[in-house]
């Protein structure tokens, strides 16, 4: 990866920290206990999705919260 394109990563992922949200590239979830495998499905679902639409992040720990 070049330093541009590392410098977008790096304030993508500073925008996500600072406002989580939730869209097409992005999933957000709570803490996931992934010993419970309900959870690991819901992740691998999230991870799946995502590389359909062509990448993006998962963040763990997480929740979209209504007004930002």
């Amino acid at each position: 990866m070049s330093k541009p394109q590392v410098a977008t990563v790096q304030r993508r992922l500073q925008d996500l920290l600072a406002y989580p949200r939730e869209d097409l590239g992005t999933e957000l979830k709570n803490w996931l206990d992934l010993a419970l495998e309900e959870n690991k499905a819901n992740l691998a679902q999230a991870i799946l999705a995502l590389a359909n639409h062509g990448g993006g992040y998962v963040l763990l720990g997480f929740e979209e919260v209504g007004g930002g």
